[in-house]
């Protein structure tokens, strides 16, 4: 459907210069072509320099922006809300289909108890073992991975925006990617994205009662030990250690070859190849941790 027809069909209020067909949803963060997104910012510059490569978007804008930005927009005192209806009326209406086209998908040699619940968009690869209570759903497994009893895996994530007075949920739209040879514990949640996706790569292992938020994204080789809590957005670099009941704030970065001590809080952003540890985190070089 082009975005003049999509407009028209709900009733917007929005300005086009560029018609295009739209191809689904994206974050201001990860803008892709043909995709509509929303900012609820008020930098303009910011907005204009995101956006600047790509005329082939259209962005919900509050009424500030509306006015001064000169590129494909559309009006909303809630641009939250907006994009939400506007994500559910193409889903509902098969303009845009899920990522795993709700189909469930099933691989070779899987192990699956029967008191499992595995959801119709979900894609297991071959020799996936899934424990005892566990639900599954808007998730992808591959290869060779295996997950433990009663862990939750692709549901929607807590939050809540204000909406009419009231505290709605804040719809997710986005799903699970587990790697190969990924190893999940007992009791853990690991919540669908929000509008991209939450991402744990190859040969990653992770402790019982792990949360990870939604938009998450973990690199091959990290291990993830018991209790940890990972807010939304935070990234994890390839081979790192998180040591048991530490807690990280949402959009933190920890990089490459970090290893995070026991029952850390970790509320900016870690360097690579350095020991952290403490509430909050200090770093030390590897050559002096024994001192």
């Amino acid at each position: 459907m082009e975005i003049n027809n999509l407009t028209k069909k709900l009733k917007l209020k929005c300005k086009i210069i560029n018609n295009f067909t739209i191809k689904g949803f994206c974050s201001i963060e990860k803008i892709k072509k043909f995709k509509i997104l929303f900012y609820e910012g008020s930098d303009l510059d910011y907005l204009k320099k995101k956006l600047q490569k790509n005329k082939f978007n259209i962005v919900i804008l509050n009424k500030k922006l509306f006015k001064n930005y000169k590129s494909n927009r559309i009006l909303s005192s809630q641009p939250r809300i907006t994009f939400i209806k506007i994500c559910e009326f193409m889903i509902k209406k098969r303009i845009i289909k899920n990522f795993f086209l709700n189909k469930k998908v099933i691989g070779k040699n899987c192990l699956i108890h029967q008191t499992a619940k595995i959801g119709n968009n979900v894609k297991l690869g071959n020799n996936v073992k899934i424990g005892t209570n566990v639900i599954i759903d808007n998730c992808s497994i591959s290869d060779n991975s295996i997950i433990s009893d009663n862990c939750v895996i692709g549901n929607t994530g807590f939050g809540f925006i204000k909406y009419n007075n009231k505290l709605t949920i804040n719809k997710h739209f986005g799903n699970v990617i587990i790697g190969k040879n990924v190893f999940i514990g007992p009791l853990t949640n690991i919540e669908r994205g929000h509008i991209e996706n939450t991402i744990i790569k190859d040969n990653v292992k992770i402790d019982s009662l792990v949360q990870i938020g939604h938009n998450c994204s973990i690199d091959k080789d990290s291990i993830i030990t018991a209790g940890c809590i990972l807010s939304g957005n935070v990234k994890v670099g390839k081979k790192v250690w998180i040591g048991p009941k530490t807690s990280v704030l949402e959009k933190i970065v920890i990089r490459d070859n970090c290893l995070v001590g026991i029952g850390s809080n970790v509320l900016k952003n870690l360097e690579k190849n350095y020991i952290h540890f403490g509430n909050p985190t200090k770093k030390f070089k590897l050559k002096n941790v024994n001192k």
